[in-house]
């Protein structure tokens, strides 16, 4: 229930995709189909990199993962500061 209510799927087809797909299937109809192919292959290529990438940094042992989760924390740290500052020079 919650995939079909959210809002985010159908803003994105609607205001982004949408328009791509149409603008391509208006020149011809391969082009439509094409994009759509191209974009679903690249997203589930892209889901299945990253199901692997974290499978394999399983298996590299609890101190290499607890290191990753610390750079991973750090970045989101940096990251949120630099959000902050932008947030703060825009005022």
């Amino acid at each position: 229930m919650v995939n079909i209510l959210n809002p985010g799927p159908y803003i994105f087809w609607s205001l982004v995709t949408g328009p791509i797909l149409l603008s391509g299937w208006r020149e011809t109809p391969i082009y439509g189909v094409g994009f759509l192919i191209s974009f679903y292959t690249a997203m589930i290529l892209s889901l299945t990199a990253i199901i692997f990438g974290f499978g394999a940094a399983r298996q590299l042992g609890p101190k290499i993962n607890r290191a990753l989760l610390g750079i991973s924390a750090i970045a989101l740290f940096c990251f949120a500061l630099y959000q902050l500052w932008v947030g703060i020079m825009k005022v």
